[in-house]
């Protein structure tokens, strides 16, 4: 194969985020180079040429794995002299699609070094303040607190509002455990309403009949990127109620222009390694409110006091981000238009593969007032053809995922259910997920929609 042949197949690529820069290494390049050629690329993997141009070879992030293990790094070993670096540099076998996959670059393992060598690795440091403060500016409100996970932020909100046992809390029946689990450590009662089907969120109705005396907050959750109701937040507010947003599926996303997370009195996001900006793991506790941000940074260190580090305040939590996860995060956010930009590329790309295919439902793309962001590219099948459907796809190492079961369906929150949630059930029951990295391309797209013919329409 000849460099020519590879920047004409590079070209051809609808989705091709990298140049021929990014995608070749030469046989005498270090390591690092190939490192980051690798994460540049965003196929994890780079070609290798000779100083004749010639193509001999491939070298891969897992290839690069072993050879920092085996200490070639330290030796500054070039390329082309690692032990069984080199790899054919083409296969005849369809790569997996895995559901989701980080979109790390040379940005953020650069800023990754940069925290490890200020020796700043734990709960302090300059990552995490600059991290708080591009993410309180991203968000739309004056204060955000890194903490380190997504149900820690729940937790420290409704902690931070004053709820506690005896208080009711309105959970939509449809989303991840973390959501009512929160309502739980926090000593209060969940109460599970109804979704309504255009937004995937809470529904506006729903929540206002399970309103009673005890109620003192609700949890919104944008799901799979789509922002709740006007109505919803409208109807909370209006009954008096705290709003504590649950947007870890939705960064980046609008309701009548204001950022989800400066809609309610705090919100909540996660950092997991599927979110579109990622710290590996985390959260983040979002807030105008500068004496709810003070009492949230105060319970998330063990309830040290911010006016004076040697007194106590309150009995805390460690529920501290490092300064090494929050240096990843930082490149990441930098990186969010990109990052979102591509998920949103590849979203296009199955809605065009897969839409004529009898029984294949995208959502609708919602109000104008509402911005929704591609989290994962989301559609709705005949349930009682999504099981084959899945098995179908997994032959061919392709990894779909059905929708959250809907919480009123496990006995462990089945208490907390006081109307029937049929809407929740029925998207439930028929909601997958597709693979959604953003390196996804046509021929990807291509393969999901024969799977689906096959089950769907064959």
């Amino acid at each position: 194969m000849s460099l020519a042949s590879v920047r004409a197949e590079e070209a051809s690529r609808p989705l091709g985020r990298a140049h021929s820069e990014d995608v070749i290494c030469r046989a005498g390049d270090s390591l690092f180079l190939a490192i980051s050629r690798c994460l540049a690329n965003g196929g994890n993997a780079c070609l290798v040429v000779d100083d004749t141009a010639r193509v001999i070879g491939r070298v891969t992030l897992e290839g690069l794995r072993h050879a920092i293990r085996a200490g070639e790094l330290l030796r500054d070993t070039a390329i082309g002299q690692s032990i069984a670096l080199l790899e054919p540099a083409t296969s005849d076998t369809p790569a997996p699609l895995p559901l989701a996959v980080p979109d790390l670059t040379y940005a953020e393992l650069e800023g990754l070094l940069d925290a490890f060598l200020s020796t700043w690795i734990s709960g302090r440091g300059p990552h995490i303040e600059e991290f708080e403060r591009a993410f309180a500016a991203f968000a739309g409100t004056e204060h955000a607190v890194a903490v380190s996970s997504g149900t820690a932020a729940l937790h420290l909100a409704l902690l931070a509002l004053g709820i506690g046992p005896g208080d009711e809390v309105i959970v939509p029946d449809l989303t991840f455990a973390a959501t009512i689990n929160a309502v739980i450590h926090a000593g209060a009662t969940p109460v599970i309403a109804d979704i309504d089907r255009e937004s995937l969120g809470l529904c506006p109705r729903a929540l206002k009949v399970a309103v009673t005396e005890k109620t003192k907050a609700v949890i919104p959750v944008h799901l799979y990127g789509r922002p709740v109701l006007v109505e919803t937040i409208a109807a909370a507010r209006a009954r008096g109620l705290a709003v504590i947003e649950d947007c870890a599926e939705a960064q980046g996303a609008t309701l009548d222009g204001a950022p989800v997370g400066s809609l309610g009195d705090i919100g909540c996001f996660s950092l997991f390694a599927n979110k579109l900006v990622t710290a590996g793991e985390g959260g983040m506790c979002v807030t105008s409110d500068a004496d709810c941000a003070q009492r949230i940074r105060e319970w998330r260190d063990h309830g040290v006091s911010c006016d004076d580090p040697l007194k106590h305040a309150r009995v805390g939590y460690n529920y501290r981000l490092t300064n090494l996860q929050a240096a990843i995060g930082l490149a990441q956010i930098a990186r969010y238009d990109e990052i979102h930009d591509r998920r949103a590329e590849v979203d296009a790309l199955y809605r065009a593969a897969l839409g004529a295919i009898p029984g294949v439902r995208f959502p609708a793309r919602g109000r104008n007032t509402a911005k929704s962001v591609t989290w994962l590219s989301v559609v709705s099948v005949p349930k009682a053809k999504r099981t084959a459907l899945i098995a179908a796809a997994n032959r061919e190492e392709i990894e779909l995922r059905p929708f959250f079961y809907p919480l009123s369906a496990m006995p462990l929150y089945r208490d907390y259910v006081r109307e029937p949630c049929v809407t929740s059930h029925a998207v439930s029951a028929s909601g997958l997920c597709l693979p959604t990295s953003g390196r996804e391309d046509e021929a990807d797209a291509a393969r999901v929609a024969r799977v689906f013919r096959s089950v769907l329409a064959g």
